[in-house]
């Protein structure tokens, strides 16, 4: 175990003080700055070692007894259960790295997309969505929509955090804000420590404009973050508030940039400056800690629901300050 953590940290000093050489030998760049697309695969490398490190000793404390408590007659692990843990991810990522180099169009990236989170569902039909539990009292059946419905969660979530990597820092920001919560909830505590770790260090990078995300890395993160979401939700270690919250400010930006786009005739995916860190940018271009508004009115989010109201009348409340938002920063901008 320690052997392990020593030659993680030691692959993760050479990534870090080698990135340059690293950017030449790779070279996936994005087309605008000229800047190396490395968050993802620096991420994914961590992941695939740690898999590794997992599949070859199941029982050591980084996985803990995840993968053996998600059947009512499960007694040991899941290669079901992880086979979809660790190959969903990977093949968003490699689509991700497809689209960084060679620019997939929207259209293909969805019908991708939903095949594979389809055929995986299809593996393994625990993590998908049966029931909408509004509460202990009230939920929503969905029958024969439960796979359809899941499908659209999952592809929805990833798009949006798609569309909300647009600046430096907001991406892994929000990012570190779910995996801090993952923590606190118990959810893999080990292996998102270590992950936030590794956020950390892409922050500084990402800050000092070394190195992007990419898409590589958000669809492989939005794919790893759904995957714990279902699973954690169809448990009961999750409600749908708490997974709403988390996802809030990302999801809520995507349908109103996606509802313009459509009102005026453009392409729902095509890329503009309509989303809510470039109309922010533009509005206070020298004061950039506000860039960050939507991770501030998430961690606020968060702390009311978990400190104090667990109710939906705080969600409906921060929809509202995001609208306010928006409507604010549209006025100025046409002054």
């Amino acid at each position: 175990m320690y052997t392990f953590f020593f030659i993680l940290i030691i692959i993760n000093l050479l990534l870090l003080f080698r990135h340059n050489n690293l950017i030449k030998s790779i070279n996936l760049k994005d087309k605008k700055t000229d800047i190396a697309l490395l968050g993802g695969p620096f991420l994914f490398f961590n992941f695939t070692l740690i898999s590794i490190f997992f599949l070859i000793y199941p029982e050591n404390i980084l996985m803990g007894d995840y993968f053996k408590n998600f059947f009512i007659d499960q007694n040991s692990i899941s290669s079901r259960e992880l086979l979809f843990f660790i190959l969903l991810p990977t093949l968003f990522f490699f689509m991700g790295i497809y689209d960084d180099k060679f620019n997939l169009h929207a259209n293909y990236r969805l019908i991708i997309s939903f095949s594979i989170i389809f055929i995986f569902l299809l593996i393994d039909d625990n993590f998908i969505i049966k029931t909408i539990k509004i509460n202990d009292k009230v939920q929503l059946d969905l029958y024969e929509l439960s796979i359809i419905f899941t499908i659209i969660c999952v592809t929805g979530l990833i798009f949006a955090f798609n569309m909300y990597d647009g600046i430096n820092l907001q991406f892994g920001i929000h990012l570190l804000i779910v995996f801090l919560f993952f923590i606190h909830k118990g959810i893999l505590f080990n292996f998102f420590l270590i992950f936030t770790i590794l956020i950390l260090i892409f922050l500084f990078l990402n800050f000092t404009n070394k190195i992007y995300m990419g898409d590589s890395g958000v669809y492989f993160l939005g794919a790893l973050v759904s995957i714990i979401f279902l699973k954690n939700y169809n448990n009961g270690t999750l409600n749908i508030l708490e997974i709403i919250t988390l996802s809030l400010i990302p999801i809520l930006d995507m349908f109103r940039v996606i509802f313009t786009r459509v009102l005026n005739g453009i392409h729902p995916f095509k890329k503009d400056n309509l989303h809510l860190h470039y109309l922010l940018k533009k509005k206070f271009s020298k004061k950039k800690y506000l860039w960050q508004a939507g991770s501030f009115l998430t961690i606020l989010n968060i702390l009311l629901i978990e400190i104090y109201f667990k109710t939906y009348f705080i969600l409906m409340f921060f929809i509202l300050i995001y609208i306010l938002l928006i409507a604010y920063l549209n006025l100025s901008k046409k002054k």
